[in-house]
């Protein structure tokens, strides 16, 4: 952190100078097996109090509107052929912060020396833990492109629709036009002292080998150019409410596509919640049979995939949406796909999304459920 000038030590008379106000954090290290780059983190509680109030207490988290919609950027990723994905280095570290701000992220630290006292340092940068800190980086990221939107237009639009937090992930039809906006928009950004760590890339007619890949939670396959799913469950001996719901959790699906499998687990939990059960509970012996038979065919999930591009090489003219939906007494939802004509005058046709809910304990009729259905559309 020294060495990146993202912390700095004080000396003792800076701190008998300072006149302003003063506050320590405390922090941690946390290991990360599965990161390549930072296996070890330090880690700075910014929530931990200190006569009854942190430093997050008295930071302003800043709108939700800077972040870009996690759905409608897993939505753009699908649209074309070629993929262009990169991750913007230390995102949060790249942006100074005043020396006022500074005295008030002070921390010890003495190299794990207990025989002496510990030296004081100031973190310099935005840091992780910061409850303002991705909406400053975002912030500092649009006024980049801001700056440079004459001469890169597209490199604004990118910037501005197609990142998430510091990840920048987008297709676009041909592989070319991918590797220049990644070039032009890490030129931009290293301009304003953000520096990208490495550019993903994939074209269909690559014959290299690619490996497994997560975008934003989402496992992709960039040899078949597929969506996955790596779903680990641990079928609980006592099964309770409480372990049952961790296990449905633990898929993650952002666009719906399992929308019909995790339904049956969101109708099995509500019969928990029909039968007044607490939350360490065991099910009853019936319920207990049906969620095993559940636990147990989510396993079943890894072995399907999914066609990440919704646009057909030969694809003619302007493609349909299809939206379906439908409503019963115990649950309702809806699905989209797009259906394109093909150059031989054939139709091709994927799922885009879907999203269902149970009903409502409250019972409601079919044709109010299915008013509820066009609304979430």
């Amino acid at each position: 952190m020294v060495e990146r000038g993202v912390a700095r030590k004080l000396s003792e008379r800076e701190m008998m100078d300072w006149p302003g106000a003063v506050f320590y954090i405390s922090h941690l290290a946390v290991q990360n097996p599965k990161s390549e780059s930072t296996p070890v983190r330090i880690v700075f509680n910014y929530s931990q109090k200190c006569e009854g109030i942190s430093l997050n207490d008295a930071l302003a988290k800043g709108p939700y509107s800077y972040l870009n919609s996690l759905l409608g950027i897993l939505l753009r990723w699908r649209e074309g052929h070629a993929v262009v994905i990169g991750d913007i280095k230390k995102m949060f570290n790249s942006i100074e912060i005043s020396e006022a701000d500074q005295h008030c992220h002070r921390f010890l630290w003495r190299d794990i020396d207990i025989t002496r006292e510990p030296d004081t340092y100031v973190i310099t940068r935005v840091n992780m833990g910061d409850r303002p800190a991705p909406a400053i980086s975002t912030e500092a990221i649009l006024k980049t492109a801001d700056m440079f939107q004459t001469t890169y237009p597209h490199v604004k639009r990118l910037l501005y629709h197609s990142t998430y937090v510091d990840d920048i992930i987008k297709s676009t039809m041909h592989i070319d036009e991918a590797k220049a906006l990644a070039r032009d928009t890490e030129l931009v950004l290293s301009k304003c002292g953000f520096i990208i760590k490495g550019w993903l890339f994939h074209n269909p007619s690559d014959d290299e080998s690619h490996s497994q890949t997560r975008v934003l939670g989402v496992e992709w396959n960039s040899a078949t150019d597929a969506k996955t799913y790596d779903v680990s469950v641990n079928i609980p001996l006592q099964m309770t409410r409480r372990n049952v719901l961790e296990q449905v959790m633990r898929i993650y699906d952002p666009m719906g596509i399992l929308s019909p499998f995790v339904l049956n687990g969101k109708i099995l939990l509500r019969r928990t919640w029909e039968l007044k059960l607490g939350w360490d509970d065991p099910l009853p012996m019936e319920l207990r049979g049906e969620w095993h038979k559940f636990l147990t065919d989510m396993h079943i999930l890894q072995q399907y995939d999914f066609n990440r591009c919704l646009t057909p090489k030969d694809a003619s003219g302007q493609p349909s949406l299809v939206l379906l939906s439908d409503a019963s007494e115990k649950a309702y939802g809806y699905a989209a796909y797009v259906r394109w004509k093909l150059t031989d005058g054939s139709y091709w046709c994927r799922l885009i999304m879907a999203k269902t809910k149970i009903a409502p304990m409250e019972t409601l009729t079919t044709p109010r459920l299915e008013l509820n259905v066009e609304g979430a559309q």
